[in-house]
């Protein structure tokens, strides 16, 4: 189909749309109605808008592509940490499992950390503890105390 060289199809598609779709609250249904009306009223502005904003339309789509790509191999990278190791292997540790206390001890674990999430995790130590102190539970028998707190091992 021939488009017409002269003809301001960004211009004329918008005044399309502007008589043909309400101002706000429309749904997805309303791209697909618009299509079909171009399609039957005017296709030579259908096809004109459109080859307008093929770049557009092709580099979003490559985006998409990309980020379905990236998102799949993060899955892969995040499911291969919590795999079952081969026979004879120690399995990671996850530290998501560990108890405040136990990975507060650890001061191999709490280098490793970042120290924005080392940080957080003795802010949360220290509010379960003042939590359980105002319910009245006891702190555990070999929880010690945070070093410069004033809590007694």
């Amino acid at each position: 189909m021939a488009r017409t060289v002269d003809r301001d199809y960004g211009k004329d598609f918008y005044a399309f749309i502007d008589s043909h779709v309400p101002a706000s609250g429309y749904t997805a249904g309303y791209a697909a109605q618009v299509v079909r009306e171009l399609d039957e009223q005017d296709p030579d502005l259908l096809a004109g808008w459109l080859h307008r904003q093929a770049v557009t339309l092709v580099y979003e789509a490559l985006q998409r592509r990309a980020t379905k790509a990236r998102k799949a191999q993060w899955r892969g990278i995040e499911g291969s940490v919590f795999r079952q190791p081969p026979a004879g292997e120690t399995p990671p540790v996850n530290v998501s499992e560990l108890p405040l206390e136990d990975l507060v001890k650890d001061p191999a674990a709490m280098r490793a950390l970042k120290p924005g999430f080392r940080d957080a995790l003795l802010k949360a130590q220290a509010d379960r503890q003042k939590l359980e102190r105002s319910r009245g539970v006891p702190p555990a028998p070999d929880s010690p105390a945070r070093p410069g707190s004033r809590d007694k091992a």
